[in-house]
């Protein structure tokens, strides 16, 4: 079998959070057009009740989701991801790559399948919004 192109990533967050056991990266459309709703390295998410589920225990939180430009050489992004998450940690085991996609990282494979259905109903509702005109949520 051969190795994700993403495992460069995947090396660094298990290197970054020694809890991690388990990586998932998933490639959506909803996760794409996210990517593009701002111009900078985060996308505030709506603060939804399912934030509860990536430990985000708030009322009315403002919760935010690190986003890293693609690039062609998978070892930028993880040196990219290793620069800015060793100054600053993420609020959720999350993370979307531009025009790419999300990753997960969690201590099971249960958790981080629970994250990722969490951050892609989220991404859903955020795409959802823009269609139906609730307002410019993850700006």
């Amino acid at each position: 079998m051969k190795p994700s192109a993403e495992t460069a990533i995947h090396q660094i967050l298990y290197t970054l959070f020694p809890e991690a056991q388990v990586c998932y990266h998933i490639h959506s459309v909803e996760a794409n057009l996210v990517s593009r709703f701002v111009q900078g390295d985060t996308v505030i998410l709506p603060p939804l009740e399912m934030l509860k589920g990536l430990g985000v225990r708030e009322e009315n939180p403002r919760c935010v989701i690190p986003i890293f430009a693609n690039h062609l050489q998978v070892s930028l992004i993880a040196a990219e991801i290793k620069e800015r998450f060793s100054v600053t940690l993420p609020q959720v085991s999350a993370l979307l790559i531009r025009d790419h996609g999300v990753t997960v990282w969690a201590s099971s494979p249960e958790t981080a399948h629970n994250y990722i259905e969490l951050i892609e109903y989220i991404f859903r509702y955020m795409v959802a919004s823009r269609q139906v005109g609730i307002g410019e949520i993850g700006t």
